[in-house]
């Protein structure tokens, strides 16, 4: 994120009421409505055949703002490729349209071409599956609404064309038991498996500090191969949880946010996992795939 503080005109500030001076992402305006004091963008990264070191760090003008419905940025990228073409959903920021979930392609990672809003506000963290299910896409979401009435849920919607999506259905909340589980959002695309699509998605607890937004881990599950919409098995507990110092202290502490997933081309049992850290760090590690498809039942 760029923090455009110094450039923000002086009127800003003045109509407004911080919250909370550690935290100037979310001023309060006196009429109630949060304004932000940043505009984020999104940035290429190109990693060395290793998958832990970076080669070259870009900034391209086309993943910076451009359309209305991203005036306030761009964030929280998931990337699936279906052929030849990266697809790519994002959160999108804006006055108009508050946050929403917004849709881009390309093939080269040098040229982008921008599909539109795709699911209303508050829609976050959502990913394709990364092949057609019976002619249709499907999209794993997570709406939230004021009201409340449960947990936050990942559903599942089904398009033809990418550009309209319907028959929304429930997928789940919570792994069955875990009661100190208040929130889940997907992580990465599903990846195929002899046994089903795993998902690999995020959860939070609750914990005792008032200001903190949660402990963040990483869980995983199973869908149906013949049906993605359909839950098969749960692992027993996290498969990563914070522990590293980057990982627990940072911008928002105890915090791992699982965004991409890559699997080792001469051996699809190894997976490299890449997640935000504490709201600072990109961190990435090395798992096993049967190693995680036996925690699940």
């Amino acid at each position: 994120r760029a923090n455009l503080t110094g450039s923000v005109p002086k009127y800003f500030f003045d109509r407004c009421k911080i919250e909370s001076m550690d935290d100037q992402r979310k001023p309060l305006l006196s009429g109630g409505r949060r304004r932000l004091s940043y505009i984020s963008h999104l940035e290429l990264v190109r990693l060395n055949g290793d998958g832990k070191t970076i080669k070259s760090l870009e900034k391209l003008d086309e993943l910076f703002p451009k359309e209305t419905y991203e005036e306030y940025g761009l964030e929280d990228p998931r990337i699936v490729q279906i052929g030849q073409t990266f697809l790519i959903t994002y959160v999108a920021v804006s006055n108009q349209m508050q946050v929403t979930t917004a849709l881009m392609e390309t093939r080269d990672f040098q040229h982008f071409i921008r599909l539109g809003v795709i699911f209303p506000a508050e829609t976050k963290d959502v990913v394709i599956l990364p092949e057609k299910y019976e002619g249709n896409y499907i999209a794993y979401l997570r709406p939230r609404g004021r009201l409340n009435l449960s947990d936050p849920a990942v559903l599942t919607a089904k398009s033809a064309d990418l550009q309209h999506w319907g028959e929304y259905e429930f997928l789940f909340n919570a792994p069955p038991g875990r009661k100190d589980i208040n929130k889940v959002g997907m992580g990465v695309p599903p990846i195929k498996t002899d046994r089903g699509w795993l998902i690999i998605y995020h959860s939070v607890t609750k914990t005792e500090d008032k200001n903190s937004a949660g402990f963040y881990q990483v869980e995983a599950a199973l869908l149906a191969n013949d049906d993605p919409t359909r839950m098969i098995g749960w692992a027993g507990e996290p498969i990563l949880s914070p522990k590293e110092d980057f990982e627990r202290s940072g911008f928002t502490p105890d915090v791992i946010f699982p965004t991409g997933a890559v699997l080792d081309k001469n051996d699809r049992n190894r997976l490299m996992l890449f997640y935000g850290a504490a709201d600072e760090s990109v961190g990435v590690r090395e798992l096993l795939i049967d190693r995680i498809l036996d925690t699940i039942h």
